[in-house]
């Protein structure tokens, strides 16, 4: 794809989620999926979560103006295999997808850790058969790259679980987490179009700029928690609004 192709597609991925903002914000009021102040929580106003749902919208309304630039303006297709890495694009779609319902449940029910970690290694384990993986690396010591043979999948999934939970926790600082996935995504190439996928959920609070807090419903929003009690910043106990969530 050449760079006015996915100058369109971000453009169109950033006014969709924006767009769809709101709606997500109006879900989580209607499901209860708020973080209240408590004693235990920083923040001094009820927050919407589910803000996840908001960039797995504009992900699909990406997607479909992608499939129609490359049916009706011959726009190249992204769904390529790397060299000696063929991808199932719908299966790691199943794991993109798993991975948001787990966060989704969460926010609604307060999953616990336990099931909710168990949710996250299903997610990447589904990701990882479908065949993306962190095989190799460039050898730091000589030419040519190191291997991982049969150990990718093990490190895949580690790799993928252990930066979605990393996104979840500094999701509370402005801009941190999204500028955390643009540096997964270009330096961290291909794996890091994974990592922006499925670690999306956590990592949404900035598609909430466009969200103004009324005095009838919670201003801002956040996307995914972490388990009761932790210190983690896009859940419970995140940090307080100040007009504008994250």
């Amino acid at each position: 794809m050449d760079w006015l192709e996915c100058g369109v597609l971000f453009t169109v991925a950033l006014i969709a989620t924006i767009a769809l903002t709101p709606l997500a914000k109006r879900l989580a009021v209607r499901l209860d999926a708020i973080d209240y102040p408590s004693s235990r929580r920083v923040n001094n106003r009820p927050i919407p979560r589910l803000g996840g749902a908001a960039i797995l919208g504009g992900l699909f309304v990406c997607l479909l103006v992608l499939f129609i630039g490359m049916r009706w303006a011959g726009w190249r297709t992204p769904f390529v295999s790397y060299p000696g890495m063929p991808i199932n694009y719908l299966v790691m779609l199943a794991g993109v997808l798993f991975m948001f319902a787990v966060g989704f449940v969460d926010d609604v029910i307060s999953l616990r850790p336990r099931i909710k970690f168990a949710g996250q290694v299903v997610a990447a384990t589904i990701v990882a058969a479908s065949g993306l993986l962190l095989s190799s690396i460039h050898n730091p010591f000589g030419p040519g790259f190191i291997e991982f043979g049969w150990l990718a999948y093990p490190l895949t999934i580690f790799y993928l679980v252990a930066f979605a939970n990393i996104i979840n926790l500094i999701d509370g600082l402005d801009g941190l987490a999204a500028r955390l996935l643009l540096l997964g995504h270009d330096v961290l190439q291909p794996v890091g179009q994974v990592v922006s996928l499925v670690s999306g959920h956590q990592a949404t609070s900035g598609r909430s700029r466009s969200w103004r807090g009324s005095r009838r419903r919670p201003p801002g929003t956040r996307a995914g928690r972490a388990r009761p009690g932790s210190r983690r910043t896009s859940g419970p106990g995140s940090r307080p609004s100040r007009g504008r969530a994250p």
